[in-house]
């Protein structure tokens, strides 16, 4: 898909319990909210990483999206709940999932 214009993005941030499952219809995955730019959706996540992981999300995917039709992830940021320090930090993209985008949008 051909971007419209770089200025007009959202940014997305979706959280899930888990990305060990054997399909991805298997995933229970939620959109919590999306943001201009990936800054301000990195800050949201950092200033309140406990509401997005309410006791069991435990990954979550930040993806920045251009607009148009049928739009496709072009960048995407990993994160990874840790227990004791209760924030998110950020990890490499979990393999099984390699080939797998647009989690926050569909």
């Amino acid at each position: 898909m051909k971007k419209l214009n770089n200025d007009l993005t959202i940014c997305t941030i979706c959280a899930m319990e888990t990305v060990k499952r054997n399909k991805i219809s298997d995933f229970d995955n939620r959109t919590f909210g999306w943001f201009p730019t990936e800054y301000q959706a990195k800050k949201y996540l950092k200033k309140y990483p406990e509401s997005i992981y309410a006791c069991h999300n435990n990954y979550v995917v930040i993806e920045k999206f251009f607009s148009g039709l049928f739009p496709l992830a072009q960048e995407e940021w990993w994160y990874k709940w840790n227990r004791k320090k209760k924030i998110y930090e950020q990890i490499k993209k979990p393999k099984n999932l390699l080939h797998v985008i647009n989690f926050g949008i569909g």
